[in-house]
């Protein structure tokens, strides 16, 4: 499987999320402010790995449901923070 076109496709976070710097944010706080944030799972471009979390409006993404599960798809200029920190591959 391929993304294309700038796109990118993300995992949704369950759990609450701390990036590299000590801040936590927990996922009752992202539904409010309508910002998720998930790990990458695919990708289409260079500056944004897999394994990385990306944060992105809700309102940005389309949802797909694959057999490895539930996924965003989510345009590169969508994205709003990308934590490298937190990569796990």
């Amino acid at each position: 499987m391929r993304v294309i076109n700038n796109n990118i496709l993300v995992k949704l976070q369950s759990q609450s999320t701390t990036f590299g710097n000590g801040l936590s944010v927990n996922n009752e706080t992202q539904n409010r402010k309508d910002i998720i944030s998930g790990k990458v799972f695919k990708t289409s471009i260079d500056i944004i790995k897999e394994g990385e979390l990306v944060w992105f409006p809700m309102y940005a993404a389309s949802v797909v449901t694959l057999s490895e599960g539930e996924f965003y798809i989510v345009h590169v200029d969508d994205v709003i923070i990308v934590d490298d920190a937190n990569t796990n591959k």
